[in-house]
């Protein structure tokens, strides 16, 4: 075969690969990828590009390689959505790297920041003067996620003289169905006394509850599992 014309057919095969890998994988699998997925991405990318140019190399064995690749990310994305702990291990955990206005170099550290890499990610959010940030967390994509002081929010309180309160976090109480301990004894609650909030608001049982917020008054908010409700979006 001549060679051009097996490169082009090459490409046009890897391509139509990919693509349909890609739908296989999920939106997760192009949006703000985790570290698991830059991995994954990076690997099937260089192999899809090897097999385009180099003839010398079994186009199925490749295909067959993607495949495995791909087929990893999408179960890993299956058992860590089941499982905390192996979420944590695989994916890793958000890092505070500001609280109460005050600069965590431990956080800074643990995230391989630097004080320069954390000033530069908050003029990107919009957040020249690092005074008006009151929180920073470091999310598993690499994205920084700030919540300002609540008089540097936009328009409402500081242009009208509003009085406003102290802005704080929220802290997940319950995820799938599992008490986050640790975050609860943070906000200086018990299980027992989640468990009394639940009953008093019909919620059901703690394995019910898909997701449940506690903040600094101590109001609960809750998102129970639903399995049955029928997804509609006017994104079609």
């Amino acid at each position: 075969m001549n060679l051009y014309l097996d490169i082009l057919i090459r490409t046009l095969v890897a391509l139509i690969v990919l693509l349909i890998l890609a739908r296989i994988a999920g939106q997760r699998f192009i949006s703000q990828l985790t570290f698991y997925d830059f991995v994954t991405a990076i690997t099937v990318g260089s192999v899809s590009g090897a097999v385009c140019i180099d003839t010398s190399l079994d186009i199925w064995g490749a295909i067959m390689s993607m495949a495995i690749f791909v087929g990893a990310a999408v179960l890993t994305a299956i058992l860590t959505s089941k499982s905390i702990w192996l979420r944590r291990i695989i994916t890793g955990k958000p890092i505070m790297l500001i609280s109460n206005g005050l600069i965590l170099e431990r956080g800074l550290k643990y995230s391989h920041y630097d004080i320069n890499d954390l000033l530069r990610e908050l003029r990107i959010q919009g957040y020249f003067d690092i005074s008006e940030v009151s929180h920073a967390v470091l999310e598993t994509s690499g994205q920084l996620s700030v919540l300002p002081k609540s008089c540097a929010k936009p328009v409402t309180a500081s242009d009208l003289s509003i009085p406003v309160e102290k802005a704080g976090l929220l802290a997940n109480v319950i995820i799938d169905g599992k008490t986050m301990h640790r975050n609860l004894h943070a906000m200086g609650k018990d299980e027992s006394w989640l468990k009394k909030e639940l009953a008093a608001k019909n919620a059901g049982e703690i394995s019910e509850i898909f997701l449940a917020t506690l903040d600094e008054k101590g109001t609960l908010g809750i998102y129970k599992k639903n399995h049955t409700r029928q997804l509609n979006s006017i994104f079609q």
